[in-house]
C-alpha cells in the first residue's frame, strides 16, 4: 500500500505482494486492528505520517522497482496514464519508449484538465528517459505549453537547451514554437532573449509565405521590443491587408487596429475594429491564449465607453482562463475586470480584481506583470481617498525618482503623478504628468480608464499657476476629445479646460461636461463632472444652484467608493448652508475590497470552498469576510446577497 498508495483495490495489492487474496485480507484485517490501516473496506494508512515513514525506508534502488513493478500490474490491468505517470515519477530512467509515450500522455490529460504543474513534471521526467525521436518534439511543445501556464524556472532551465536543439535542426519549429515560446522567456527573465528568437522567426514565418504567423510574430515581437504605436502600425500594415477578416489572424489584426484607432482616430471606429476582433463570442481568447492582444480591444472599448461590450468580453476572457487554469492569462483577465469596473466606477471591485491579479501573478513568478499592476493599484488607492497605500504600491515597485522613457512604466508615471497631485505636492505632479503627456504622443493608451495624460498634466500645470501652458495642453485635449468622440474622454478634457477659464465661460465648460454625461454608464467621470459644477456654482456666489449637483455627485461618489471625492463634495455641499448627515461609508461601499470580492463570489452561488480556491485564501478567511460583509450590509443569511450588493455597475 505504501507503493501502489491509498485506495489500491486488494487484487492488485495481492499480485504486487505474492500473496494469496486470503491472506491479503487477513494482513489487512491485522494492520486495521493494530489501527494502522483505516477501519473502512479501502486500503488506506489511517496516518499519512505513517505512509511517508514506511516510504522513507525503502532505499533508493528498491523503490524504483517497487514503482517500476507497479506500472507493469497496472498497465497489464488497463490503468490509465496519469495513475501510471505517478509511479513513472519514481522509476529510475530506463530508455523505455512505453515510459515516454505514458508520461506524454499522462502530461496532455493533465493540460486539458486545468493542471499545468503537474503536466511539467512528466515532461520533464520523459525527456530524461529519453525518449525516441518522434515523440521528442510532442513533448518539447507540451513542456512549453506546461510552462507558459504554469511558470516556474525549474521546468524552463530542464527543457530549453533541448529545446534549442531540435529549432536548430528542424527551423519550421522557430514558428510553430515561438509564439508560446516567447511567453516562457519573458516569464523566466529572458526578454533580451526573445526579441532575436521571434525576429528569427517571422523571417522563416514569411519565406513560407505564411503572413498569418508573419503578423501574430511580429506582433509579438513589438510588444517584446517596445514599439511606439506608428511603428507598430508601419511594420504590421503588409500583413495585416493579406490575412482574411474572420480568421484566428483576421481577429489579431483588428485587435491592433482597434488600438491603432485609440491612438488617433474615433470612438466609432474603434468600436467597430473592437467587435470583429471579439466576435464569435470571445473566441480570439482561445485563438491567442498566450497574447496580449485580446486586451488591446477591451481597452479601446472601454476608452469608447462601450462598456457593455467590454463587461462581455471580459467575462469570455475570465472563464477561458479559469477553464485552462494558466497564470498568465488569469492575470490578463483579473486585470481587464479590474479596468472595465473602474470605468463602470466601481471602484471596490475594481480594486479587488487588480489584488487579485497581482497575487496571482506574485504566486506564479510574473515579475514582469507586477509593476504596472502596482501602478494601476496605486490610481485606484489614490481615487479611494487611501493615499498612503497608494504610496506603498509605487514604493514596491522599486523605480527610483528617474523613470525610463519606456511604454512599460507610462502606469507609473501615471500613479505618481495623480497621487502628487492628489497630495498638494505640485512640482512633483507637474514633473511626471508632462513628462507622461509627451510619452503618450509617441506610446498610446496607458491602460487605465482615468482621465488621459494631457488632461491631468493641465489640471496639475493649472494648479500651479501657469495657465498659459495648461490652457495649451487643455484645449489640445478638447480637441482630440471632441475627435475621438466618447462622452466621457470629451467630458473629462472639458473639465481640465475649466481649471484655465473663469466666471462664465468656466461655468460654461463644466455644464457641457455634465451634459454629454448625462445616461453615461461611467458613474465615476459624470460624479466628477457634478461636482466640479456645484464646487464652481457655489464659489461663484450661486449656492442654492449648486446643491443639486453637488447632491446627486456625493451619492454617485459613494456609491463609486470614490473616497476622495465624496469628501470633496461633501465639504462643497455643507459650505452651501445645507445640513448633511455626517460623511460615513455606508452598506455597499462600506465594504473592504476583500470583503467585497467574497460576498460577490458567495451571491453567483460558489460554495466557501470554491470562493477560497478562486481567491487563494483559507475556507476560515472567507467565513470571516462573509461574515463581517452580512455585519455591514445589515442582512442576516447568504440568500440576501444578491439583492444587498444590487447590480455590479
Amino acid at each position: 500500500v505504501v507503493v501502489l498508495g491509498d485506495g489500491a483495490e486488494g487484487p492488485l495489492v495481492a499480485d504486487f505482494a505474492g500473496l494469496d487474496r486470503a491472506a491479503v485480507a487477513r494482513g489487512a484485517d491485522e494492520l486495521r486492528a493494530a489501527v494502522i490501516l483505516d477501519p473502512g473496506r479501502e486500503l488506506r494508512f489511517v496516518h499519512p505520517l505513517t505512509r511517508t515513514a514506511l516510504a522513507a525506508e525503502l532505499p533508493p534502488g528498491a523503490s524504483s522497482q517497487a514503482h517500476a513493478r507497479a506500472v507493469e500490474l497496472l498497465r497489464e490491468r488497463g490503468g490509465d496514464a496519469e495513475r501510471l505517470a505517478a509511479h513513472l515519477l519514481l522509476v529510475d530512467p530506463c530508455g523505455d519508449p512505453r515510459a515516454a509515450a505514458t508520461l506524454l500522455a499522462a502530461a496532455q490529460a493533465a493540460l486539458a484538465s486545468g493542471a499545468p504543474r503537474p503536466a511539467g513534471a512528466y515532461l520533464a521526467r520523459a525527456l530524461r528517459e529519453p525518449p525516441p525521436r518522434e515523440l521528442r518534439g510532442p513533448i518539447l511543445e507540451a513542456a512549453i505549453a506546461a510552462g507558459v501556464r504554469a511558470p516556474g524556472g525549474e521546468l524552463f532551465e530542464s527543457v530549453m537547451p533541448a529545446v534549442r536543439e531540435a529549432m536548430a535542426l528542424e527551423p519550421d519549429l522557430r514558428v510553430r514554437w515561438a509564439m508560446r515560446l516567447s511567453m516562457w522567456m519573458i516569464l523566466n527573465g529572458r526578454l533580451d532573449e526573445t526579441g532575436p528568437m521571434l525576429a528569427a522567426a517571422v523571417e522563416v514565418a514569411r519565406r513560407r509565405g505564411d503572413a498569418g504567423e508573419a503578423l501574430r510574430l511580429e506582433a509579438q515581437l513589438s510588444m517584446v521590443e517596445q514599439w511606439p504605436v506608428p511603428a507598430v502600425r508601419e511594420r504590421l500594415a503588409g500583413d495585416t491587408a493579406k490575412v482574411p477578416g474572420d480568421s484566428r489572424a483576421g481577429r489579431l489584426a483588428a485587435a491592433f487596429e482597434a488600438e491603432w484607432q485609440a491612438f488617433d482616430g474615433t470612438a466609432a471606429a474603434a468600436t467597430a475594429a473592437a467587435g470583429r476582433a471579439l466576435a464569435h463570442d470571445g473566441r480570439i481568447f482561445v485563438e491567442q491564449p498566450e497574447f496580449f492582444a485580446p486586451g488591446r480591444a477591451v481597452l479601446a472599448l472601454v476608452l469608447a465607453d462601450e462598456l457593455d461590450a467590454a463587461r462581455r468580453a471580459v467575462d469570455h476572457a475570465l472563464a477561458h482562463a479559469a477553464d485552462r487554469s494558466a497564470t498568465p492569462e488569469l492575470v490578463a483577465a483579473r486585470w481587464m475586470s479590474g479596468i472595465v469596473a473602474w470605468a463602470f466606477g466601481d471602484l471596490a471591485a475594481a480594486e479587488a480584481d487588480v489584488r487579485q491579479a497581482l497575487e496571482a501573478a506574485r504566486l506564479g513568478r510574473l515579475a514582469l506583470a507586477e509593476l504596472p499592476l502596482r501602478a494601476v493599484l496605486a490610481c485606484l488607492l489614490v481615487a479611494r481617498g487611501e493615499l498612503d497605500a497608494a504610496g506603498d504600491e509605487i514604493a514596491r515597485t522599486g523605480v527610483g525618482a528617474a523613470v525610463p522613457d519606456v511604454v512599460w512604466f507610462a502606469p507609473l508615471l501615471f500613479a505618481r503623478g495623480r497621487l502628487g497631485f492628489a497630495r498638494g505636492q505640485l512640482d512633483r505632479a507637474v514633473a511626471d504628468l508632462v513628462q507622461l503627456e509627451r510619452l503618450s504622443d509617441r506610446w498610446g493608451a496607458i491602460g487605465v480608464p482615468a482621465p488621459s495624460a494631457r488632461v491631468c498634466a493641465a489640471e496639475a500645470v493649472a494648479a500651479a499657476g501657469d495657465r498659459e501652458h495648461a490652457r495649451a495642453l487643455a484645449e489640445a485635449a478638447v480637441a482630440h476629445a471632441r475627435r475621438w468622440g466618447a462622452p466621457t474622454s470629451v467630458a473629462r478634457a472639458l473639465g481640465a479646460l475649466a481649471w484655465t477659464l473663469d466666471g462664465a465661460e468656466r461655468l460654461a465648460a463644466l455644464e457641457e461636461a455634465v451634459g454629454v454625461l448625462d445616461g453615461s454608464p461611467a458613474r465615476l467621470a459624470r460624479a466628477e463632472a457634478l461636482v466640479a459644477l456645484g464646487g464652481a456654482l457655489r464659489r461663484g456666489g450661486r449656492r442654492a444652484d449648486a446643491r443639486a449637483p453637488l447632491r446627486e455627485g456625493l451619492d454617485l461618489a459613494r456609491r463609486c467608493g470614490a473616497a476622495a471625492l465624496a469628501r470633496t463634495a461633501f465639504d462643497e455641499l455643507a459650505a452651501t448652508g445645507e445640513r448633511v448627515r455626517h460623511h460615513t461609508p455606508i452598506g455597499v461601499e462600506s465594504l473592504t475590497p476583500s470583503q467585497r470580492r467574497v460576498a460577490e463570489l458567495a451571491a453567483s452561488g460558489m460554495t466557501n470552498r470554491e470562493v477560497a480556491q478562486a481567491l487563494f485564501l483559507t475556507v476560515k478567511t472567507v467565513e470571516s469576510h462573509l461574515a463581517a460583509a452580512y455585519d455591514k450590509l445589515g442582512i442576516r443569511s447568504r440568500v440576501q446577497l444578491p439583492d444587498a450588493l444590487g447590480e455590479r455597475r
